[in-house]
């Protein structure tokens, strides 16, 4: 089982468990979770496995857990995200459903998204890592809830460590070659 643990206050917290159906002695991580369409949504794996295996549980009141395996590709880090009609995966795929995934285009498979997607002033974010080019970091976005994804910043070689975030009206990209 997977402990999913919520609160209304922030101060009393709920436990709900969830049988994910990994073999046993497993250690399964919950990647990320989202409420989508009446449903909450757990993106789940079993990270120290050299291919992980993903799943997804969903629920509509968090007593009883459907999980599937996600179709949804190799990035262990990037969470799920609601945007609109859509639920989703770190800019490689999106569902209508929660059940049924779509791949995404305009983010080439040989890259590597690098970040969660943000959701900003009506568009989602994502950073890439584009293994062709000699300036590889790039700021991906998609106005179409995640169906679609189109550079829209590349920057310049020599970074090394990389934050970003949206906050008060504005959209920060931190970059530095060191600390």
């Amino acid at each position: 089982n997977v402990n999913l643990y919520t609160s209304d206050n922030g101060s009393s917290w709920s436990d709900h468990q969830i049988t994910h159906g990994y073999p046993g002695g497993t250690i399964v991580s919950i990647l990320s979770t989202a409420y989508f369409s009446g449903k909450y949504y757990v993106l789940m794996a079993d990270i120290l496995s050299t291919t992980p295996v993903f799943k997804i549980a969903y629920s509509s009141n968090l007593a009883s857990w459907s999980v599937y395996y996600a179709p949804l590709g190799y990035s262990p880090k990037f969470k799920l995200t609601a945007s609109g009609p859509n639920l989703v995966h770190a800019g490689l795929a999106y569902s209508t459903d929660g059940l049924t995934w779509t791949a995404s285009t305009g983010i080439p498979p040989s890259y590597s998204v690098l970040t969660d997607v943000i959701s900003f002033n009506g568009s989602l974010y994502t950073m890439v890592l584009e293994p062709s080019y000699a300036d590889p970091l790039a700021l991906y976005s998609s106005s179409d809830n995640g169906a679609s994804w189109s550079k829209h910043t590349q920057y310049g070689s020599g970074v090394d460590y990389y934050s970003w975030g949206a906050t008060d009206g504005s959209l920060v990209v931190f970059l530095s070659d060191s600390f």
